[in-house]
């Protein structure tokens, strides 16, 4: 499918010290920005929705510089004179875990006390973003999800049911799963066991589509795949080596979809199991700092940190390539958000913290429905035409919209790019191994290496086999350290067994034919 590139002027950093000394000092959720241009432009409410139990934004003080510069922005340099943005903030309840249908009721009575919202922002979690679409539906408005990763894998028949109004702006699970089924592929894996950790809704959902994505577009993995769960971070020693034990009786690969300090834990019970010599590999994820998936490090500070820094050489990490400081104007912007939400909303980013995926997302979802909301105006298009406008999206990149390129792929999710980190024993420090690029030129995507050094830490640098020379259970060989004289018996019996039984028959047979002649 041809992609469409279009570019959007991304502010001076000059400018945006200038323009943010005049934003006067209104609480965001009571703010009603009045237009600036025309006393007669056409007003589009963006609704900000943040769930009270998100486990990516905290707080709204994280984000409110993001959307608010946003809104600024759009309105200065994107849009006509005769429309303009305006922000309404309405909390979503607990719709991540407690009380799903929360968001429901709350953007009903938002709608009914008069406001009109012409595009959704924010929905972190997947139940929020699928619980609200119904409304998005009948008012015909997009949503985008900050990020709603997994809210496919909510609906009850995936192989017709899609959310065309959500765009997962941030980053979805088909794009995680494409990088992990890439590695298995380029490593000629078609043995996988994914250990499930049911107590993260991510994680769930996470495993669920990982193990549909298989289905779609390799079926070889997806017949040889396995999916375990479990619940909690509080195993027992003893059911981990239960559970690993399950695994390497059917592939050499294991995916872990867990909490950092689980995976920590997995390893160091892989390392007793004898697991972590070069001959099995475990994959995690880290999206990025959070956390409600906590980091993965060796190091915890207790007598089996040592363990861990050998146990670790046979993990891999994959986490989003982050683009925040990677060119003048990537570092502008950041720095931009970060000195607002300090003087505005009094929300202080630590001194070396990159803005992460989620918050940028918030900056960019406004920026994507400004520029479509232009382009469609310019057009003599239906702008409120909220299918009309999520289509445009499909495959269509932007350039300066943030940080780096952004492209959303056909499924109304961003295309991202990951790297898969490795762990160095000697600097004790995990390393990008190898990038995951979509957003290239020269092909969809890409699994490219980048690092000098060999991939694997053992076997010469060669990755574990996909099925050993002996199989899973070690029993299909032989010659498995048998002496040669013993070999040469146990190799020779059957055969010996086979020629008895042959003699035997004959004579049997000979003596039947006699014994029938002298009868007759």
């Amino acid at each position: 499918m041809k992609h469409f590139v279009v570019s959007i002027p991304l502010v001076s950093y000059f400018y945006l010290l200038i323009h943010l000394n005049k934003i006067d000092g209104v609480p965001f959720e009571l703010q009603f920005q009045k237009p600036s241009k025309n006393e007669s432009s056409t007003i589009l409410n963006i609704c900000v929705l943040l769930e009270e139990d998100s486990f990516y934004v905290g707080s709204f003080s994280k984000v409110a510089a993001a959307v608010d510069l946003a809104v600024s922005n759009a309105n200065t340099f994107t849009l006509p004179n005769n429309i303009q943005l305006r922000t309404v903030y309405q909390s979503a309840g607990q719709s991540c875990s407690q009380i799903q249908h929360s968001v429901v009721k709350n953007v009903l009575d938002l709608l009914q006390n008069g406001t009109t919202c012409d595009a959704y922002v924010g929905p972190g979690c997947a139940t929020t973003a699928v619980g609200m679409y119904g409304i998005a539906e009948q008012y015909n408005v997009p949503i985008f999800g900050c990020p709603a990763a997994g809210s496919s894998s909510l609906a009850l028949n995936r192989s017709a049911t899609r959310f065309p109004l959500i765009i997962r702006v941030t980053f979805g699970l088909a794009c995680v799963s494409r990088c992990v089924e890439t590695f298995l592929r380029r490593y000629n894996y078609t043995h996988v066991t994914v250990f499930r950790d049911d107590s993260y809704s991510f994680f769930t959902l996470a495993s669920d589509y990982l193990i549909k994505y298989f289905q779609t577009t390799n079926r070889l993995l997806f017949w040889n795949s396995k999916l375990i769960s479990f619940v909690g971070m509080d195993l027992t020693e003893e059911r981990r080596e239960y559970l690993l034990d399950q695994g390497r009786n059917r592939s050499r690969v294991f995916v872990l979809h867990t909490h950092g300090q689980s995976v920590r834990k997995f390893l160091l019970t892989g390392h007793r199991m004898g697991l972590t010599r070069g001959d099995f590999v475990f994959i995690a994820m880290e999206m990025y700092p959070l956390d409600y998936w906590g980091r993965i490090k060796y190091s915890q500070g207790d007598s089996n940190d040592e363990d861990a820094k050998v146990a670790f050489q046979s993990l891999f990490v994959i986490s989003i390539m982050d683009q925040s400081e990677k060119t003048p104007a990537a570092r502008a912007l950041t720095k931009a958000i970060k000195d607002l939400s300090k003087t505005r909303f009094n929300y202080t980013f630590a001194t070396n913290e990159q803005l992460d995926p989620v918050v940028m997302s918030f900056y960019e979802s406004i920026m994507l429905y400004a520029h479509e909301v232009a382009a469609m105006s310019q057009s003599g298009l239906h702008f409120h035409n909220g299918q009309a406008l999520a289509k445009r999206y499909l495959g269509t990149e932007y350039h300066n919209v943030s940080t780096s390129p952004l492209r959303i792929g056909t499924n109304e999710e961003r295309d991202c790019d990951f790297d898969v980190k490795m762990f160095n024993k000697t600097t004790a420090t995990f390393e990008v191994a190898l990038e995951f690029v979509q957003q290239c030129a020269v092909s969809n995507s890409l699994l490219r290496r980048v690092s000098t050094s060999t991939v694997w830490f053992a076997n010469g640098g060669q990755m574990p086999l996909d099925i050993p020379k002996c199989g899973f259970s070690n029993n299909e060989c032989i010659d498995a350290g048998l002496p040669p004289a013993i070999l040469a018996v146990v190799v020779s019996f059957p055969f010996l067994l086979l020629s008895f039984a042959g003699i035997g028959s004959t004579v049997a047979f000979l003596k039947f034919k006699y014994s029938t002649v002298k009868t007759f």
